[in-house]
């Protein structure tokens, strides 16, 4: 998965920082936006506590759990 995959890769990054890289790396595979769903898979993944945002950062980053 696109995100796992970014933030293993570069760490906490900020939602914009985040979804430029997913973006760039599917848009070529969807038709419609790749940062609506990246908007929708990325609150999923927070649920599911595989993400979570970084408390007090400004802009606010998101990073990977230690458990995922």
């Amino acid at each position: 998965m696109a995100v796992l995959e970014n933030l293993r890769t570069h760490g906490a990054l900020t939602f914009t920082q985040l979804g430029n890289l997913v973006e760039e790396q599917l848009h070529d595979n969807s038709d419609n936006s790749v940062m609506w769903y990246f908007t929708i898979v990325k609150l999923d993944m927070e649920a599911c506590g595989e993400i979570h945002r970084v408390p007090n950062s400004k802009p606010q980053l998101i990073a990977l759990h230690e458990n995922a």
